[in-house]
């Protein structure tokens, strides 16, 4: 995803297959599941809730503990994607 494709889905707003997530609160981990067991989507995090991009950690790190949280948790291989 380029910033240009982010800009079209902030303006988008939430529906049922795209949600923002300021940071990893519980909510961030059932969306995720919910996503899993439907027909997918994308979660934005470091969005709040006005649709303003606040960002996130993007350090190899913290994205290889993220992954590695949500294969124990939810036994689900994400795709994530960083803008810089």
């Amino acid at each position: 995803m380029n910033e240009r494709e982010l800009k079209r889905l902030l303006i988008l707003g939430e529906t049922e297959t795209l949600e923002f997530k300021e940071s990893l609160c519980e909510g961030f981990y059932k969306t995720i599941a919910a996503f899993a067991n439907t027909r997918g989507g994308i979660l934005l995090l470091g969005v709040d809730n006005e649709n303003k991009i606040k960002g996130v950690d993007s350090s190899s790190k913290f994205l290889e503990e993220l992954t590695n949280n949500i294969i124990n948790k939810l036994s689900i291989h994400p795709v994530i994607e960083t803008i810089n």
